[in-house]
């Protein structure tokens, strides 16, 4: 009996069923306006797997772009990498090598069982003794805080090491600021919040390592060959000399110049207003990397040899120096000289113009084929420059519209203020120190007396101790002192 029930219920089932797909092709099937229309599915293939162009998609890059960096052997870096006219917003962090945290676990391990100054003074050389010194130079305002950033870092690595060995140290923006403000100074200390601070002797400069003595030459072609012509000019750099360039170029951050470099040509016409703006951002970087190599390389890293030297002019004497013609803002990028030693100063000026032009021809070409021999056309050379044009004014102060280093009433947290001002740009530049003057009433420094007298007066009256009486708390002293 269900049996047969359930077969006739089907049956009957069929024909509604069958009745609606015959009824379709001649009924309109009526629709509710206010229902929103289900998406049709995405196209598939014959497969029936959806079509890849139908799929949102995200491209991405080269996948060795988004392993974590670390620095190799027993390297120091700080990150982000680059060049900042400031600190980095979200501040930077320092990694250790490999073979650096090795050492560094060697030192905790070994001489850091006693004092907490036993231990910074172990620390302090290891970590000094790295790039550091040089690496810091990438962010403008780190003129003094190498010795600061390197007690910072082992101060932290103490505070951490029992909860963890870090490979890594952060510090944020506002602390960056704080090692800077301090200046040049011998010894610090260093509080966490409300603790009792600890103080630190900031670490001696490490010594250098002797190098052998190479100099760049600088040949001038005298006969066409291919696209190279007579008058241009070749520099030719020694390989060690190159190899240790591109070291400290590499700390210092090429790999950000080069690539808004890329694809660009100084050499080239500029046609639209898009390649003018990339072409800026890449005469820029190049600007900065080389103020950066100006602080930080060591004067013998870079010497010309003596025969391509030429003579000291006077003032108002062409320079005479193959200098690469690049442009910014109107202006010509150049090296400024302090008005110091100019003797002194002119075979500095030759080092670091060599370094201008190397550096202006690696930012162009990819970093497994930067060439030891640099060619500059003769027509990209720079021939008007005069010695004055190069030399920074004598006791320039920092407020004058010639240097636009500080602003009016502004104090300068910086040690060692540069003009930002496009005629005097990288030149030192002297601070002023603003007097602040408020004008008060006549009596205002009477009744100030007044009322520190009436506070010494007040200085023997008995504790206010409240004494709690039915729903008041009642104080004789309190009644004496505040009802008169």
């Amino acid at each position: 009996m269900i049996q047969s029930s359930t077969l006739s219920l089907l049956s009957l089932l069929g024909g509604i069923s069958a009745l609606i797909v015959h009824s379709e092709s001649i009924t309109t099937t009526p629709t509710d306006p206010t229902l929103e229309r289900r998406q049709d599915p995405p196209p598939t293939d014959v497969a029936g797997a959806p079509n890849a162009a139908s799929i949102p998609t995200l491209t991405l890059g080269p996948e060795d772009q988004y392993a974590a960096k670390t620095p190799t052997g027993d390297k120091l870096q700080i990150y982000p990498t680059g060049l900042y006219d400031d600190f980095p917003k979200d501040g930077i962090t320092i990694s250790f090598g490999p073979e650096l945290h090795v050492k560094i676990k060697d030192t905790m391990d070994n001489k850091c069982k006693g004092s907490f100054q036993d231990c910074q003074s172990a620390l302090i050389p290891l970590l000094y003794n790295t790039d550091v010194g040089t690496v810091v130079k990438r962010f403008a305002p780190a003129t003094y805080y190498a010795s600061v950033l390197v007690a910072s870092i082992s101060w932290v690595i103490q505070r951490l090491w029992n909860k963890e060995q870090p490979q890594h140290v952060k510090f944020p923006y506002t602390d960056l600021h704080q090692m800077q403000d301090l200046g040049p100074v011998e010894t610090i200390a260093i509080q966490q919040e409300d603790a009792d601070p600890t103080t630190i002797a900031m670490p001696a400069s490490p010594t250098p390592t002797p190098t052998k003595t190479e100099f760049i030459t600088i040949e001038t072609l005298t006969a066409d060959s291919g696209e190279r012509k007579a008058g241009d000019i070749v520099y030719h750099v020694p390989v060690d000399t190159a190899n240790r360039m591109k070291d400290l170029l590499g700390i210092l951050g090429l790999d950000i110049v080069q690539k808004s470099c890329k694809d660009q040509d100084l050499n080239k016409p500029v046609k639209s207003r898009i390649r003018a703006d990339v072409l800026e951002e890449c005469v820029r970087n190049i600007e900065r990397l080389v103020d950066a190599v100006a602080e930080a390389a060591p004067r013998e890293l870079v010497r010309v040899a003596a025969e391509n030297i030429p003579a000291q002019p006077a003032p108002d004497q062409l320079v005479g120096l193959p200098i690469r013609h690049l442009v910014l803002n109107n202006r010509l990028v150049i090296v400024r000289i302090a008005h110091v030693d100019q003797v002194a100063e002119w075979a500095r000026l030759v080092a670091l113009v060599a370094v201008l032009n190397i550096v202006a021809e690696w930012a162009f070409q990819p970093q497994a084929h930067m060439e030891n021999d640099i060619w500059i056309p003769d027509s990209a050379l720079e021939k008007s420059l005069k010695w004055k044009d190069v030399l920074c004014p004598k006791d320039i102060l920092c407020v004058d519209d010639e240097c636009k280093g500080q602003k009016e009433e502004q104090d300068m947290i910086e040690w060692s203020p540069i003009c930002q001002s496009d005629e005097n740009r990288g030149c030192r530049c002297e601070p002023i120190t603003w007097i602040y003057q408020t004008e008060v009433a006549r009596d205002y420094m009477d009744t100030q007396y007044a009322w520190l007298e009436e506070l010494l007066a007040r200085a023997d009256t008995p504790e206010f101790k409240p004494k709690c009486d039915g729903d008041f708390q009642e104080s004789q002293v309190g009644v004496d002192l505040f009802s008169t």
